[in-house]
């Protein structure tokens, strides 16, 4: 299936039609899955790739929909062709790092425009300067993926050799359990995250991760499953995504602010960043200290959901030894 990139396909109708048509067959599923993904991110890269971008969201927009592939890649990955798999793995990361400098950089200058006064005009010269060194990356793979046609022809081939349930292991296993199976493995992954020392920004940070991959997986699979089962799961995991998000945010920022503390070390304008920079790590112990209030009842919610729905799916499923059983690559930010 060609998709044209300068017309994105419809992320509701699209998915939903050809979710309809998979019926309970897992191969169809992840063709349906995996294409949609691939096609949004041909589309943002399209976007995105240009010298200069329309707007920040395209960057945005690239980085969310090359985390969402991942995702349908990890949670597909026991029918996937490895080599195929792998490819577009690297790929997806290649884009989703390079969208992810380029988008924190957006994100640090929107932020640096309530810093007024000659230094605040200094400090978001400065980053406009990273960010345009930012823009190259994505153009080259823009070049590379779109231009030479490379995802598409790859995701073409890899999806005519997933192989048909009733010819696989799977034919025993049903759509559902397989999501049921997912998203156990995600919940487990968010609690095995936990910190064991919630002040450090890094353990936040994994934590993060963790939970970004459980909200795509939710994203990937709650239609299979009853609405008063996975919402409230679902607003719980985007709640931990958005506040650890928050605080990474004011993190970054303060990081790079240190990283543009220059000479003469004791001019105005290095007085200023190091201000700036020490305000920006007051917030984020701010806001960590909030979220640590919060996550006693968050960490509760997550170990309920595995414990009324997790023996069950594994018993049902065979998680241990199934198809899904995989060293297939995550999101590492």
């Amino acid at each position: 299936m060609n998709v044209s990139i300068t017309n994105p396909p419809n992320s509701a109708g699209l998915e939903e039609d050809n979710l309809a048509d998979a019926g309970d067959r897992i191969d169809a599923a992840a063709r349906s899955m995996i294409r949609l993904r691939v096609c949004w991110v041909m589309h943002w890269l399209s976007e995105s790739g240009k010298e200069v971008p329309d707007s920040s969201e395209t960057v945005h927009q690239l980085r969310v929909w090359s985390r969402r592939t991942l995702a349908a890649l990890h949670a597909y990955a026991g029918i996937l062709p490895r080599t195929e798999r792998k490819w577009f793995q690297k790929q997806m990361n290649r884009i989703r790092r390079a969208a992810g400098d380029a988008r924190d950089l957006d994100v640090l200058l929107e932020n640096c425009k309530t810093k007024k006064g000659k230094h605040g005009k200094r400090i978001r010269r400065q980053f406009m300067k990273e960010r345009c060194h930012a823009q190259r990356p994505i153009w080259q793979l823009h070049q590379k993926l779109i231009k030479k046609r490379q995802l598409q022809t790859r995701l073409d081939r890899m999806l005519r050799a997933i192989p048909v349930d009733s010819d696989s292991s799977l034919a025993n296993q049903s759509l559902r359990e397989w999501a049921e199976q997912q998203i156990m493995q995600s919940t487990e992954g968010i609690l095995s995250a936990t910190p064991t020392d919630f002040s450090s920004f890094r353990q936040l940070h994994q934590l993060r991760i963790q939970a970004k991959q459980m909200r795509y997986t939710l994203e990937l699979f709650a239609y299979l499953l009853p609405e008063n089962r996975t919402q409230h799961l679902a607003e719980v995991v985007e709640d931990i995504q958005n506040r650890l998000g928050r605080i990474n945010d004011h993190v970054v920022l303060g990081r790079r602010l240190q990283r543009l503390r220059s000479h003469p070390p004791r001019s105005s304008h290095a007085k200023k960043i190091k201000t700036m920079a020490r305000l920006e790590r007051k917030t984020a112990k701010k806001l960590r200290d909030q979220f640590i209030r919060k996550w006693p009842k968050m960490d509760a919610t997550l170990r309920l959901h595995l414990h009324e729905h997790g023996v069950k799916s594994r018993s049902d499923s065979g998680a241990a030894n199934g198809p899904c059983s995989t060293n297939s690559q995550l999101p590492t930010d």
